[in-house]
């Protein structure tokens, strides 16, 4: 069998090289306990009212939600306040993020054997810059993407002191040696004109890049639109998982994505490469060559 010859991997990150579905439901879902408990809301109430702020901010990652939750009811949220009321929130979601946070079956080998070629690795992730950046640090991933583009993220909550409410200096939020470039927030896949700015931006042509990703619409269609050869990363397909169904439940996505996720298929979209069960799968149709 011929391989396909190409010098720039460009990739999706979540539910693609780590789980990130996993990581929101471990962080989520021990907030939306706490909030349970404690807000004096019932869950439907709650679920609606998340959800609305969720799609408010363009996220379903969405730091400041005590916060916002809080402001939209009248009450004090300060600090001291969401401390009282909720315990440390900001422990919790921490916790959750380290207990989710690891790479995928495949995808380091992948990568080190891209690298060893002297290929270019570019990843374009939906989510917002300050998570997309912490799991890139969190799995050792600065220095070996070449590049991220992530969305801007949402505006800070007014009133909220960032530095209070964080654990470390402002510089370990950031990438030390992997570039970093934000496209607007409004930028949704599976616009390929975004992926064609990346590939223009890397200085490359279509015909020397692959781009892997989980989604067949947001991915795959993107993809084949820009007319770059698609990977589709199906083992990060989840829809029956139970965690997926709570995602639904307080998705920032609006009710057409939700039925236009749930309705798509196969039969709709063919991938040009499908990789059944691990990342590494790729390297069974891509020979990777130095980028010139």
């Amino acid at each position: 069998m011929n391989k396909h010859r190409r010098s720039v991997l460009i990739t999706d990150l979540d539910d693609t090289i780590w789980d990130w579905l996993k990581i929101w439901h471990t962080s989520f879902s021990s907030v939306l306990s706490a909030l349970e408990k404690n807000s004096g809301l019932k869950r439907k109430t709650l679920i609606d009212k998340i959800r609305e702020i969720h799609q408010s901010v363009g996220t379903s990652e969405y730091y400041f939600l005590p916060y916002h939750l809080e402001k939209n009811l009248g009450r004090p949220w300060s600090n001291e306040d969401i401390f009282n009321r909720y315990g440390d929130i900001k422990s919790i979601l921490a916790d959750g993020q380290r207990k989710g946070t690891f790479l995928l079956p495949g995808v380091k080998k992948t990568f080190k054997e891209a690298k060893s070629k002297g290929s270019k690795i570019v990843a374009y992730t939906e989510s917002m810059s300050f998570g997309a950046v912490q799991r890139l640090k969190a799995t050792n991933l600065d220095g070996v993407i070449d590049t991220l583009y992530s969305r801007e993220d949402h505006t800070i909550l007014e009133g909220i002191d960032l530095q209070s409410i964080r654990s470390h200096p402002s510089e370990q939020y950031l990438l030390a040696e992997t570039e970093h470039f934000t496209v607007k927030r409004s930028e949704m896949k599976p616009n390929p004109m975004v992926l064609l700015d990346i590939v223009k931006r890397v200085n490359a042509t279509t015909d020397q890049c692959i781009y892997v990703g989980d989604k067949l619409i947001k991915d795959i269609k993107m993809a084949q639109d820009a007319n770059v050869l698609d990977a589709h990363a199906k083992y990060g397909d989840q829809r029956e998982n139970f965690m997926y169904d709570l995602l639904k439940e307080v998705t920032h996505w609006s009710e057409n994505d939700v039925i236009n996720e749930a309705q798509t298929n196969s039969a709709v979209i063919s991938p040009s490469i499908v990789l059944e069960g691990y990342y590494s799968d790729l390297l069974k149709e891509i020979d990777f060559v130095k980028f010139e």
